[in-house]
């Protein structure tokens, strides 16, 4: 069922005992989750086995922490955003008090996204002390010891991204904050990404914009999230704006909002050539199921109590994909392609298609999120979803009836959102999927750099394969037209990289990024190679010659 390299990555979700001694087997790990995730659906004896035999056949698992959490810490939420308020101690989203949840989080695995627009800038006056405000920068600065500190204590290490907004009103404060990830051991818990307006892209100011991309080029240390665009695609605007991300930006949310992915094995879903579509229907349906279920097995942080409240009345969930690109390869489709830009739209619209369905279906079952009519399904604003791409490649997809999923909206639907493209690391791990979301292969053989020193070789025997081509081969529109292409039917949003050769010029980045915000793509990370002293992946041609099977891994 497993490789030697998903065992091992398994070794560190399994039960121990107080002394560290691990008391549960594989098998019986995918039986604790499966119940824990089971017993809150309203049938559980019937969900039970479905849900079970989806996991052991590694069509679909859920997020990193649910695996940790479920049946155990009790929290499955993978991350979620907090938006600080201009106050040292006083309110709940005060700076002390927005540490003190983010510690909460981190402690027991789960990312932070934190927003800090509403800090004054540097040099403010303080009226309640008579001194100077430090900026959010100082403030981030000072946090990264005590998140290293936790992150040592803790079992599992969450992620951390901090945003700042583009019209944020000190120009020195922004470009304090765009630079500091220069030097790449510079807050080295955080990505940084910076949150970028539709006006900002019209007119940009050229100091901030030649800064910000500049950055990007040197070394991929800054992201730009277009939050213009995502408010856009906001599902409850009666409720608010979204306001910031997860650290991997693939999902914009509300303050105190968490996040809930999960992965369905592209691999599996791929019969002499050709998409198992009414196989991929069934898995997407029980994925939907369990993922809704999931939202009330979270026991989340009982010292946080919003973040029980926002996410029940949201009921926002994901599903995702992984091994995209092994699958392009078993079909003999070349990643960037016009034909793989098409397959990944018509793949998430059967997958949001069907997402909506079983939502629709859960909302009779057990009512529609609590925000319903806040909602663009309650207002009669929700549109059916059009394709990005004018290419249509036959690939066999049955017929989508969208009429259906409209007829049925003004009764309810139990979840704001649907289809989400995460990096996938848990699942592609786990799984034995070269690619991980949506992502290119990496290379055909690479040196993986572990955050704790150790290092292992790995590469993937799809290279037999006419089809195969990896991430720095692809250009800038290759990448970045996957993207758009999903984007159309990913209600949430999309983590993936644009690699770039060593020799791309900031030009190029700054094409990329122009390019994503004229498509609708909702954020952007672009990475150089060789731009870093320390890569987590390192292409090597020595380790690219590998054996018969389909995964090669050796712990150096």
């Amino acid at each position: 069922m497993l490789t030697e390299q998903a065992k091992r990555i398994f070794q560190k979700y399994l039960r121990r005992d107080i002394n560290g001694n691990v008391i549960e087997s594989v098998e019986t790990s995918f039986e604790r989750v499966a119940m824990a995730i089971a017993t809150y659906d309203y049938h559980p004896g019937k969900f039970y086995p479905f849900l079970h035999r989806v996991m052991h056949n590694l069509e679909w698992v859920p997020n990193r922490p649910a695996w940790f959490g479920a049946g155990r810490t009790g929290l499955t939420s993978a991350c979620t955003f907090f938006e600080m308020e201009d106050s040292f101690i006083d309110g709940a989203d005060s700076i002390v008090n927005t540490l003190k949840k983010a510690l909460s989080a981190q402690q027991l695995g789960s990312g932070v996204g934190w927003g800090v627009s509403n800090l004054r800038p540097p040099g403010d006056i303080v009226r309640s002390t008579g001194g100077r405000a430090t900026g959010p920068l100082e403030f981030i600065k000072s946090f990264v010891p005590i998140l290293k500190t936790v992150q040592q204590g803790g079992y599992l290490q969450g992620a951390n991204n901090v945003a700042l907004h583009s019209d944020y009103p000190d120009q020195k404060e922004l470009l304090r904050f765009i630079n500091a990830k220069l030097d790449e051991n510079s807050l080295s818990v955080f990505n940084t990404n910076l949150l970028v307006t539709d006006s900002f892209m019209e007119n940009p100011d050229p100091v901030v914009w030649n800064a910000l991309i500049h950055a990007m080029w040197v070394n991929g240390g800054i992201g730009v999230q277009f939050i213009d665009t995502a408010n856009r695609h906001n599902a409850i605007p009666g409720y608010g704006p979204l306001q910031g991300t997860n650290p991997c930006s693939e999902f914009f949310l509300f303050s105190s909002e968490s996040c809930q992915p999960g992965y369905i094995n592209m691999t599996k879903f791929v019969k002499q050539g050709k998409v198992n579509w009414d196989k991929l229907a069934k898995t997407v349906r029980i994925a939907t199921r369990a993922m809704d279920d999931l939202i009330d097995a979270n026991h989340y942080i009982p010292s946080v109590p919003e973040m029980s409240r926002i996410a029940k009345q949201t009921r926002r969930m994901g599903n995702g994909i992984t091994g995209f690109a092994d699958m392009l390869v078993l079909m003999g489709i070349k990643y960037g392609s016009d034909e793989s830009v098409d397959l990944v739209g018509q793949l998430y619209e059967f997958i949001l298609y069907h997402s909506m369905l079983e939502s629709e279906k859960l909302a009779v079952e057990r009512g529609a999120f609590p925000l319903f009519e806040d909602s663009i399904y309650a207002y009669g604003e929700w549109e059916k979803p059009r394709p990005w791409n004018k290419e249509h490649y036959d690939f066999n997809r049955p017929y989508l009836d969208w009429e259906i999923v409209e007829r049925h909206l003004p009764d309810g639907i139990r979840n704001c959102g649907f289809t989400v493209a995460a990096p996938s690391s848990f699942g592609s791990q786990t799984m034995s999927t070269e690619g991980y979301g949506i992502e290119p292969i990496f290379a055909p053989g690479y040196v993986r750099n572990f955050g704790d020193g150790s290092q292992a070789i790995e590469g993937t025997a799809l290279t037999r394969y006419p089809a195969f081509v990896a991430a720095h081969e692809l250009n800038i529109v290759e990448h970045l037209s996957i993207v758009a292409s999903a984007q159309a039917f990913i209600t949430e949003s999309i983590s993936k990289t644009v690699n770039m050769p060593y020799d791309a010029t900031e030009a190029d980045v700054e094409f990329a990024v122009s390019y994503a915000w004229e498509n609708g793509i909702k954020n952007i990370i672009v990475y150089r190679a060789q731009s870093r002293e320390e890569e987590p992946l390192v292409a090597c041609k020595e380790c690219s010659k590998v054996p018969e099977d389909e995964i090669v891994f050796q712990v150096l």
